[in-house]
């Protein structure tokens, strides 16, 4: 009996052993050789094998994807740096001056023969320490293992967050974590990476000049920070338990406290912050892609469901037509100054914020519009040259484009078990529906991402969904008095591009475009229709509509680099913004006359920051359902100097606008290109212009139109 219940036991942990062989190869992609000598190492444990196979440099890490946990019993005790010493991720070093050489797989040292290298940094969350990861020199898990025995649980600094791709790691836990509590410094940290400005980023994030400025350490002498963060100065000299020695050696302060800056660069394997595959991305989804219509990404959302952007006000408010009065009497005055630095924007911009009030601004438009008909007088008058639109998935509501994260959203009827996708990359899915849109996910297994948007690039393709009046706007806008500078977009669906007299350079996709392909490793560029093409034949029918659809799905290769890693050119989660952006945004604000804001809730950084970043002398149109901005400075008083808050359907609004503008000519042969929602409301006032003029009365876009124009020209904008 003895020997047969061994018998079992030992067939029992043969078979487990293999399962973890099985795991680490197929999933990780390890060797099978390294594979077999984690398992006699340290067991069966898949993720302790796959600490030990990176601890020992046994291989590199391929980012296989790993379920995050978010029960950590550590971060109470051991995440308590305050916000205001988080570094920038983008100009941060390990603070542990190497001497020893090369230390790890890719890090050997930096370029000038003593430190280690510029990226793979991880930042502790309880004393602000950075250190590299054991892909560089180790020196992460060496502060780790320095200052166990600390803390009221004894597990020492074992909270960490990289730099690079924004997750979160526990020591104590060896696992990644998914928990809300880290949520707060992680959404600074991708604030600071991936926020506002670049300009004079090195100068402004040298940590000797943070250090020498009184005003960085009056900050450190007080108890508590603004939100009541613990106090900065936890250790003597800002060093942490364990590193004295270590900063003896090397010079470092080990404080790598950096001003907070923000803005994007590097991304990794695994990321999640703008979009990538650290699947412990987190508490941030919300805010990453708030503005894409029908969107997985980027972040971050609240304008991301295309529905609920412009959205939802009662019907009674919609019928408050912002042509008598835009502004909303019943809201408290902000007036534009006397308000804190709202919550999530760069401490970089708080003198745009500061004594607002105090300053003497000529406005080139005089008294602040109080109706639609101001805002197309100021368009048409000479005192406007530069006009920048702001949007969000308002702009594409009446498209019919489907959203990612309402009820019955991509995420919401998500189905893992119907993915080409391992166990554990299900699992990960199933836990979170974002994972499936992540940077590192698609390096891992492209497979899951293209076929959740097959249906949707393919749409785009055949124009399932067509520009709407709001995207004719902006068409007309450009072709009918050359004004506008640019369309920040922020939706991904890339229907400004059926509106053929606005230029492709005109527009800015914030988060990408779903119109367009690219290689997510070398960045070639492929033709949309041929990525169309390929994506039909490779890629297999989650739908079940398309009868010559593949069973199985193979990704779609890239001619240059000869990786599967074609994509449409949108910006996966934990991924940086497009560098044009930051190129841009510093050459169109400075000029602005006019600043349209339409269908976004502003809530997503860094495109909402273009609110603040425009002369204090340009007007700002807000075209919208609901009112928005407060936080950003935007002013629904009676007080308001240069805000004007055109209230209702975000089509009803900007065909208004345009009949104002004169263009009723214009707009009219549009009704066969519209989708259905703009072709109605269209129709509807071409029928109201027609029964006008029967009668013997003027139609708004004849006369009205054309009487404007005149009195812009003998007006006090002229």
């Amino acid at each position: 009996m003895a020997s047969a219940a061994s018998s079992i036991i030992d067939d029992l942990t043969i078979a487990q052993v293999f399962q973890a062989v099985e795991t680490l190869t197929s999933v990780f992609e390890f060797d099978p050789d390294v594979a077999q000598q984690a398992v006699e190492a340290v067991g069966i444990d898949v993720t302790q094998c796959y600490n030990y196979i990176l601890d020992n440099n046994l291989a590199q890490d391929k980012g296989g994807p790993i379920v995050p946990i978010d029960n950590c019993p550590h971060v109470q005790h051991h995440v308590c740096i305050p916000l205001d010493q988080l570094p920038n991720p983008r100009n941060v070093r390990c603070s542990y001056v190497t001497t020893k050489g090369c230390g790890g797989l890719k890090g050997d040292i930096a370029d000038d023969g003593i430190t280690c290298p510029a990226k793979e940094n991880w930042v502790c969350f309880e004393c602000g320490l950075v250190r590299c990861s054991r892909y560089a020199n180790g020196h992460g898990k060496d502060h780790y293992e320095e200052t166990i025995g600390q803390g009221p649980d004894g597990a020492g600094h074992c909270v960490a967050a990289s730099l690079s791709d924004l997750s979160v790691w526990c020591y104590g836990c060896n696992a990644y974590l998914k928990d809300s509590r880290v949520g707060v410094l992680v959404k600074r940290l991708e604030e600071l990476k991936f926020g506002g400005d670049r300009d004079g980023d090195e100068d402004q994030n040298r940590p000797e000049d943070q250090e020498g400025s009184d005003e960085k350490e009056d900050k450190d002498t007080d108890t508590k920070g603004g939100d009541g963060e613990p106090d900065g100065s936890r250790y003597p000299g800002g060093k942490a338990p364990g590193d004295q020695e270590n900063d003896k050696d090397d010079g470092s302060d080990g404080s790598n406290d950096e001003s907070d800056e923000e803005n994007d660069d590097d991304d990794s394997a695994d990321d999640d912050d703008d979009d990538s595959a650290d699947d412990d991305d987190d508490d941030d989804d919300d805010d990453d892609d708030d503005d894409e219509s029908s969107n997985g990404n980027s972040a971050d959302d609240d304008d991301d469901d295309s529905a609920d952007d412009d959205d939802d006000d009662d019907d009674d408010d919609d019928d408050d037509d912002e042509s008598s009065n835009g502004k909303d009497r019943n809201s408290s005055s902000n007036g534009g100054g006397g308000f804190s630095l709202p919550a999530g924007i760069p401490l970089i911009f708080r003198e745009l914020f500061e004594n607002f009030e105090e300053e003497e601004i000529d406005y080139p438009f005089g008294s602040c519009p109080d109706s639609l008909s101001d805002v197309a007088k100021f368009i048409q008058s000479e005192k406007c040259q530069s006009i920048v639109i702001l949007a969000g998935a308002g702009m594409s509501v009446s498209s019919g484009i489907p959203d990612f994260r309402s009820a019955g959203g991509l995420y919401d009827t998500l189905r893992p078990e119907l993915l080409t996708a391992s166990a554990v990359e299900r699992e990960a899915m199933r836990s979170d529906p974002t994972v499936a849109l992540e940077r590192g996910m698609f390096l891992q297994n492209p497979l899951p991402c293209l076929e959740l948007n097959r249906p949707f690039i393919l749409g785009i393709r055949d124009k399932i969904w067509r520009a709407t009046l709001a995207h004719r706007f902006v068409e007309l806008l450009h072709k009918k008095t050359g004004k506008l500078t640019r369309l920040y977009q922020q939706n991904i669906d890339g229907l400004e591009g059926q509106c053929k007299a606005l230029p492709r350079d005109k527009v800015i996709y914030v988060h990408g475009s779903m119109d367009e392909a690219e290689c997510l490793l070398c960045g070639t560029k492929s033709n949309f229709h041929s990525f169309c093409n390929r994506l039909e034949k490779n890629i297999k029918d989650l739908t079940g509509k398309d009868p010559n659809a593949p069973t199985e799905s193979k990704g779609i290769v890239c001619d240059l680099c000869g990786y599967e890693a074609m994509k449409p050119s949108i910006v996966l989660f934990r991924s940086p913004l497009p560098e044009e952006f930051f190129e841009n945004v510093p050459k169109d604000l400075p000029g602005v006359d006019l600043l349209i804001v339409v269908g976004t809730s502003l809530a997503v950084a860094p495109a909402n920051t273009l609110v603040f970043r425009v002369p204090k002398s340009a007007m700002r149109v807000v075209v919208n359902r609901e009112a928005v901005g407060y936080s950003l400075g935007i002013d629904y008083s009676e007080e308001a100097k240069r805000d004007y808050f055109a209230r209702g359907d975000i089509d009803d609004v900007l065909l208004e606008l345009m009949l104002l503008l004169g263009w009723y000519e214009d707009v009219k042969p549009l009704v066969g290109l519209l989708p259905e929602a703009s072709a109605k409301i269209l129709e509807e006032r071409i029928e109201a212009e027609a029964k006008k003029r029967e009668e013997g009365g003027v139609g708004v876009g004849v006369g009205v139109g054309v009487g404007l124009a005149e009195a812009a020209l003998a007006g006090s904008y002229s």
